[in-house]
């Protein structure tokens, strides 16, 4: 879940950049599979619903610098996998998923970044069967 969830703050950063880079207006879209986003101010994204893998929803205000993020959110899962998650630039992520305590290191959450990324919009096969 805790890909899932970071996942959908990726997407919505990517298509923002690709909106904005092909000279469109950036200032709000929808996720991959649900939800939409809007922006606030220049490194803010409101989320409401965004899902990137299929029954896992984000909803949540985040900012991002250079991919970086700091924020709060909440994941709306399946099976009781829901949870809040907080975004530190320079802790990673913390938070609760299922009842359970998550973690992941600043530099993790740059290793997701870049694999969720690679020149797609969909998760891979691993993330779709969640």
């Amino acid at each position: 879940m805790l890909r899932a969830a970071v996942g959908a703050i990726n997407d919505v950063r990517e298509s923002f950049f690709y909106d904005a880079d092909g000279g469109l207006p950036a200032t709000s879209g929808g996720g991959l599979r649900s939800g939409v986003w809007h922006t606030r101010g220049q490194t803010g994204l409101i989320l409401d619903g965004v899902a990137w893998a299929p029954e896992v929803k984000v909803t949540g205000h985040i900012s991002s610098r250079l991919g970086r993020y700091a924020g709060v959110v909440h994941v709306r899962a399946p099976e009781g996998l829901s949870g809040r998650l907080r975004f530190s630039r320079k802790k990673g992520v913390t938070g609760t998923l299922g009842g359970r305590r998550v973690h992941l290191p600043r530099r993790a959450v740059r290793s997701l970044l870049v694999s969720t990324t690679r020149g797609r919009r969909s998760p891979p096969a691993s993330s779709r069967a969640m």
